[in-house]
């Protein structure tokens, strides 16, 4: 048994002629990678649970105090504009995720909501520090 392993791991193995005249074929099978593996059912809550913070705090401070300023000019100074703009902010990052995983840019797909769940943080810091 030890001399056939060795012949077959140093490449000595004994040649035989083979049978018939056959093709080789190899079957290649794509591993599929999923949308909603573990790491995006874990980012996407995470990302929108500080996303809900940031709008959140943003909120209470916009009714609290007559001249609070946004940091971010994009944001409306109107109740509903702030849904909309947190609401339209969410959809283009879960959106912009789906798509890079469409087209396979895995690794892009998960960057994406990284960025994502690290701007939403800073915002959220931002607004909590700065009453």
């Amino acid at each position: 048994m030890i001399p056939l392993l060795c012949c077959i791991l140093l490449g000595a193995a004994p040649q035989t002629a083979p049978a018939s005249k056959t093709a080789l074929t190899f079957t290649v099978t794509k591993s599929y990678h999923g949308f909603w593996d573990t790491q995006t059912r874990i980012l996407v809550p995470t990302y929108l649970a500080l996303t809900a913070a940031d709008a959140a705090a943003t909120e209470h401070i916009w009714n609290r105090t007559s001249n609070f300023r946004e940091a971010n000019p994009l944001v409306p100074s109107t109740r509903a504009g702030r849904v909309a703009y947190f609401a339209g902010t969410a959809g283009a990052v879960i959106g912009a995720a789906y798509l890079l995983h469409r087209t396979g840019h895995r690794k892009l797909e998960k960057t994406v909501l990284w960025l994502g769940c690290a701007a939403e943080t800073q915002a959220s810091a931002w607004t909590f520090a700065h009453p």
